[in-house]
C-alpha cells in the first residue's frame, strides 16, 4: 500500500510539487500566526502566585497639614491600625515601590549572596531582570502568597515577623545567575545572608513565582520583597500618596462591607494630614491595569482569526476540488473491489506523505528565520525555546493535518455515493 502510494505521488510529481510549496508557504504562514495567539494565550493561562479575591484596594491621600514630623508618623500608624482592626479585616498589606499585583513599576535590581565563599550575583540575565519592592508580613497574607513546598501563607508571614531584614525571593531568582555558575536549589539558600545595594539581609523562605499581571511571563521576571517595617520611622516617612495599601474581607463579612467602609470613611479614617479616599475591588484594579493589553490582544485574534479563516478554506478548497477530480478514478477502484475505508485510508495517506513532506521543508524555513530572529515578539512574550517551538509546531501540524481530513472526507463521500457505472460514464 504505502510503495504504491509513493509511486503514484511520484508519478504525479508535478501536481504534487506545486501542492507542496503551497503546504510549505501555509505551514510557515500559520507557524508565526499560532506563535502569535501562543504569546498571547500561554502567559495568561500560567498561575499568578497570588489571589485577589476578596481584597480592596485603598486609596489614601495626605494633605500639608502643619503637623510635626511625630504627629505624621503617628497618625500613618493610627491609620494602618484602625484598618487592621476595622470588622470584617483580615490583613492589611502596605508596600513600597510598586511591588503590589498589577501595578505598573518595572523596577529590576541584583542581589548578592554572601553566604557562599565565592559570592554570588542575582540578577544579570539577558531576557529576565529581577523586580524588588518593600512589603509588610500581611501582604503576603493579603495577597496569599506562598511557598511551591507547601509553606503556608502566615508561615512566610511569621517567617518575615521574626526579624526586621528578613526578606522573600520567588523561586525562578535563581535563574538570574552568570552562566558560568550552575543554578543551586533555591530553598537550599534559605537562611542565607543577601546583600542589596549596600544593605544585608537573611532570606526567610522562597516563594512561587509572583507576575506582575495576568499577561506577564511568569518565568521573565523574578520578585526580592525587602522589609517594611512600621515601626522604623526611617521606613514610615515613604508612607505616602503613592504607597499601595490593600486589605482582605473575610468573606463572611464581604456582603454590604464596601458600603459600611464607604460610610465610614469621613468619620472613622479622617486623621487630618492623613486619610482615605476611596475603597475600590481589586478585581476593578486588575481590570483596569490590563484594559489596553486585553483590547489589544482582541484585535490581534479579529486579525488572525480573519487570516487563519481565509487560509484553511484555501487549503480547503484545494484538496476539495483535488478530490472531486479524481471520482473516476474512484469508481475504477471500487468495481475493482476496492472498499470505501480502504479508498478513504488511500486518500488521507496521501495528504498526510504530502503534508510531511512540507513540514519538513517548513521546518527548515522557520528555524532559519528564527535563527535570524526574524520573528514577531509582543513586549509581553516569553522568550522563546525548544519547548515553546515544538508546542506552536504541533499545534500548527494538527491543524492543518484537521483542514487536509475536510477537504478529503466530504467530497469523498460524495464520490463514494455515485455509482461506478455513471461516474464511468460521465468520464
Amino acid at each position: 500500500m504505502k510503495r504504491k502510494l509513493l509511486k503514484q505521488i511520484s508519478r504525479q510529481w508535478r501536481s504534487n510539487v506545486w501542492l507542496v510549496v503551497e503546504l510549505v508557504i501555509i505551514l510557515v504562514v500559520t507557524w508565526f500566526m499560532v506563535d502569535l495567539l501562543s504569546q498571547v494565550y500561554v502567559p495568561y493561562a500560567e498561575p499568578t502566585g497570588f489571589d485577589i479575591s476578596h481584597c480592596y484596594k485603598i486609596k489614601v491621600a495626605m494633605s500639608e497639614n502643619p503637623d510635626t514630623a511625630v504627629n505624621v508618623l503617628a497618625k500613618k500608624r493610627e491609620l494602618i491600625s484602625r484598618l487592621r482592626h476595622y470588622p470584617g479585616v483580615e490583613a492589611v498589606a502596605v508596600s513600597v515601590d510598586g511591588v503590589e499585583p498589577y501595578a505598573g513599576s518595572y523596577s529590576s535590581g541584583v542581589i548578592m549572596d554572601v553566604t557562599t565563599t565565592d559570592s554570588v550575583t542575582y540578577g544579570f540575565h539577558e531576557c529576565k531582570s529581577m523586580r524588588h519592592g518593600h512589603i509588610n508580613p500581611d501582604f503576603v497574607r493579603v495577597f496569599r502568597i506562598s511557598d511551591p513546598a507547601g509553606v503556608s501563607p502566615d508561615s512566610l508571614a511569621r517567617a518575615l515577623e521574626s526579624g526586621h531584614d528578613r526578606i522573600l525571593l520567588t523561586v525562578n531568582f535563581v535563574e538570574l545567575v552568570d552562566t558560568a555558575f550552575r543554578a543551586p536549589e533555591p530553598h537550599s539558600l534559605v537562611g542565607h545572608r543577601f546583600i542589596h545595594y549596600g544593605s544585608s539581609y537573611t532570606l526567610a523562605g522562597v516563594v512561587s513565582n509572583v507576575k506582575r499581571k495576568d499577561t506577564s511571563p511568569a518565568d521573565r521576571y523574578a520578585a526580592l520583597f525587602l522589609p517594611f517595617n512600621e515601626n522604623d520611622d526611617e521606613a514610615m516617612r515613604y508612607f505616602d500618596n503613592g504607597t499601595d495599601v490593600t486589605i482582605r474581607v473575610d468573606p463572611g463579612s464581604e456582603k454590604g462591607f464596601m458600603e459600611r467602609f464607604s460610610n465610614d470613611i469621613r468619620t472613622h479614617f479622617n486623621l487630618g494630614s492623613i486619610y482615605v479616599t476611596q475603597i475600590i475591588p481589586f478585581g476593578e484594579v486588575a481590570e483596569a491595569s490590563m484594559a489596553d493589553e486585553f483590547k489589544a490582544a482582541r484585535k490581534m485574534y479579529v486579525v488572525i482569526g480573519f487570516l487563519l479563516v481565509n487560509v484553511f478554506l484555501g487549503l480547503l478548497g484545494t484538496f476539495w476540488y483535488r478530490t472531486r477530480q479524481r471520482t473516476s478514478e474512484l469508481a475504477v477502484r471500487m468495481i475493482f473491489g476496492a472498499s470505501r475505508i480502504s479508498l478513504f485510508r488511500r486518500l488521507m495517506g496521501e495528504g498526510l506523505i504530502l503534508l510531511a513532506v512540507a513540514a519538513v521543508i517548513a521546518g527548515s524555513l522557520i528555524a532559519a528565520l528564527l535563527y535570524l530572529e526574524i520573528r514577531p515578539e509582543l513586549t509581553f512574550a516569553s522568550r522563546i525555546d525548544i519547548g515553546w517551538i515544538v508546542r506552536d509546531s504541533v499545534i500548527t501540524f494538527l491543524l492543518l493535518l484537521a483542514m487536509i481530513f475536510l477537504g478529503i472526507w466530504f467530497p469523498a463521500r460524495a464520490a463514494m455515493r455515485v455509482s461506478p457505472a455513471a461516474a464511468l460514464h460521465d468520464e
